[in-house]
């Protein structure tokens, strides 16, 4: 693998990686579902089941964010090295797989947290979700 390619690859796998792993993390701008607690009329139970799922979707993304962060400057320093397309390769497939399994994580959590709604609960949650997207499409 050249140079040019391997600057391509790592810069491919680090967009779609710190993608991946920033949607997962704190301070993400979208109101989270804790946000819309009162609109959706949750019971206590409800709350506290949810910020569990919440908060231990969050822990697992911040140990993710940290690999990432860790296979991002291995990535580095391999390119930097000039080191053995299989190295390069074997990087990169470390980078997808942990960019899959932020993405289990947010699917898992979201799958929790819909079996704890109820019926009408989950419609004001995906009409909500609706306007949301229809306002970012507008910007």
């Amino acid at each position: 693998m050249n140079l040019l390619s391997k600057v391509t690859l790592i810069t491919t796998m680090t967009l779609a990686l710190g993608a991946t792993i920033a949607l997962a993390g704190p301070g993400a701008k979208r109101p989270g579902i804790m946000q819309m607690a009162d609109e959706l009329e949750l019971s206590e139970e409800q709350r506290t089941a949810i910020e569990g799922i919440v908060s231990e979707s969050r822990r697992e993304g911040m140990a993710l964010r940290q690999e990432g962060r860790s296979l991002k400057l291995a990535m580095k320093n391999a390119i930097e090295s000039n080191a053995d397309d299989a190295t390069v390769a074997n990087l990169a497939r470390e980078m997808y797989a942990l960019s899959a399994k932020g993405r289990e994580i947010r699917l898992g959590a979201r799958s929790e947290i819909k079996e704890i709604l109820t019926e009408e609960q989950l419609s004001a949650l995906k009409a909500r979700r609706g306007e949301r997207r229809e306002a970012r499409q507008q910007r």
